[in-house]
Formats: C-alpha cells, sequence, structure tokens
C-alpha cells in the first residue's frame, strides 16, 4: 500500500534591501531535512540587487524569486509571497534576516500531525545581531494558546505582545493562506494581530524547542517605531489594539462575550504591560486616559 503524501509547505519569504542577510537565510531554509516545500521570494520596491542575488543562490527547483515592479510594504510584500503558495498544506512566513535549524520543519510538521485543531505550531526563538531587542538578546517563549475560540482572544488580548507564534507553522484552510493585515499606522504590529486571526481558527500550539533564531540589526522595524514621536506611536497603539479587536469580536458568542473582549482591549490600550513603544509607555495618568478616550471613539465606543 502506497503511504500517504507528506504535508506540502509554502514557505513566504519577503526580501527588501537584504544583500547582506538573505545568503544565510536561504541556506538555513534549502538545508531543511524535511523536503516537501516550496519557497516563494517576493522582492519589494523593485530592488534588482536582492533578486539577482537570491537568482542565483536559490537554484532550485522548488524556489521562485518575484521582483515587484513598485513597493508593496512588507504587509503587501509578505501577502503576495503567501498568494504565491496557495493550495499546499500549511504556510510559513521566513523574513530574509532570520535563521532555522535544519529540523525546524521536520518538527513542526510532525507535530501539527499529533495536534490536529492546531492552527498554527511554533517554537521558542533565539535573538542575536549587533542591536539588542526590546528585551536584549536570549531565549523568548510564548505560551500556547489553547480554549474556545472567545478564550483564544481574550487570552491575546490580555497576555500577548510579542510575535513568537508569527513565525510558525500555519494551516491553509480550504486551499487559501491567511493573508496579513495592515494598519493606517505603518502597519505597526501587524504579526501579533495575525496570530489573533490565526486564533479564530484553532489553538496556537508551542513546540518548547529553540529552532529559529532572529537577527537583531539597525534595519528592523521596531528600531524605527521606537524613534517615533508620542503622538505617532500613541496612534500606532491605537491602531494596533483596534486591529486585535476587530479579530477577536467575530468570536464571541453572546453580548457577554463581546463586553469582555471590549474590556480587554481597553485594557491593553492603557495599562501598558505590553506595549513596546516607549513613549507611550511613559505618558502620565492624564495622557493615558485620554489616549483610552481616543480609543473608544475609534471603536464607537465613547
Amino acid at each position: 500500500m502506497a503511504s500517504a503524501p507528506r504535508p506540502r509547505v509554502a514557505i513566504a519569504l519577503p526580501a527588501w534591501r537584504a544583500e547582506a542577510f538573505v545568503a544565510e537565510t536561504l541556506a538555513s531554509i534549502l538545508g531543511q531535512t524535511y523536503r516537501e516545500f516550496s519557497l516563494n521570494v517576493c522582492v519589494d520596491g523593485n530592488d534588482e540587487r536582492t533578486a539577482e542575488l537570491c537568482a542565483s543562490l536559490a537554484r532550485d527547483s522548488r524556489v521562485s524569486v518575484v521582483l515587484q515592479p513598485s513597493r508593496l510594504g512588507w504587509v503587501g510584500n509578505t501577502n503576495a509571497a503567501l498568494r504565491a503558495g496557495a493550495g499546499a498544506d500549511f504556510s510559513l512566513i521566513m523574513p530574509h534576516d532570520d535563521l532555522v535549524a535544519p529540523n525546524y520543519l521536520e518538527t513542526l510538521v510532525g507535530r501539527a500531525a499529533a495536534f490536529t485543531d492546531a492552527a498554527c505550531i511554533y517554537c521558542d526563538v533565539e535573538t542575536f545581531g549587533d542591536v539588542p531587542g526590546p528585551a536584549g538578546h536570549g531565549r523568548f517563549r510564548q505560551p500556547r494558546v489553547a480554549g474556545s475560540a472567545f478564550q483564544r482572544q481574550w487570552c491575546l488580548l490580555r497576555e500577548h505582545f510579542p510575535a513568537v507564534a508569527f513565525r510558525g507553522l500555519v494551516r491553509q484552510f480550504g486551499g487559501e493562506p491567511l493573508l496579513l493585515r495592515g494598519n493606517e499606522a505603518d502597519d505597526f504590529a501587524a504579526d501579533t494581530v495575525y496570530l489573533a486571526q490565526i486564533a479564530r481558527h484553532g489553538d496556537l500550539l508551542r513546540v518548547p524547542h529553540a529552532l529559529y533564531r532572529k537577527r537583531y540589526h539597525a534595519g528592523n522595524t521596531h528600531v524605527a517605531c521606537e524613534r517615533w514621536d508620542a503622538s505617532r506611536q500613541c496612534r500606532a497603539w491605537r491602531a494596533h489594539c483596534r486591529g486585535m479587536l476587530d479579530e477577536a469580536r467575530p468570536c464571541a458568542a453572546n453580548l457577554d462575550e463581546t463586553a469582555a473582549l471590549i474590556a480587554a482591549a481597553e485594557a491593553r490600550v492603557a495599562s501598558f504591560p505590553l506595549c513596546p513603544l516607549p513613549q507611550v509607555r511613559a505618558l502620565s495618568a492624564d495622557e493615558r486616559n485620554d489616549l483610552l478616550l481616543a480609543f473608544r471613539r475609534d471603536i464607537g465606543a465613547a
């Protein structure tokens, strides 16, 4: 009897100005022990040097390299790479500057087979690089997010910001990948909102091994965000929290659950245990109240 086909993984690799790092990233992907994958590289903003480098390094039938004729931004370019992998069993987003262990895919696919209710399977992240991350360098863990759809969303609103699971294996539903949703604040923290979108479909399952290495450098998005002025940081935080609530609301089964999700979103806006933006965290009590009132107007609750 023929064995069942192994699940197909579509890896989305958005790249832009990636010459310094992408060779290492491609090598770590092509060195995977799990071979049933496609790698869709989308190079943003007519960046011909990165596109030529990727094409020269990735001479493999599983790899495609597309050069975008104009700048899409990281959300638009990532979505283009995700769409290129439609029809696979799983999607996986791989930034152009990070690295994975050789058994990364093998481990995640194996765990996905054992936990079929999980919408996303991810591992711990080790950080490295020339620039310290928001919490320095080290090992980052994101606890499993489980329970009913409402419970998963409430948990994300109250307890999660770092998007460790963003780098995980995500099931495709009906042969279509889930796509990122941007916002008017330069797509700030769209990766965390993506987790809320995934959690509408099932659990986020942690694999307690550090098989992923995130590189911090001067070109990282968080470096630019930390330099925004207070007004811009406040707008970005409100936009992010509104995006989280937008994903959560459809999971409420009744008015009480809707009210609980709104309360959780308001707590996220105003209490700041999760906010990484320094100007927001430094707000006075009165300024925090103004931020909360503005958020309530944003969601029509004022």
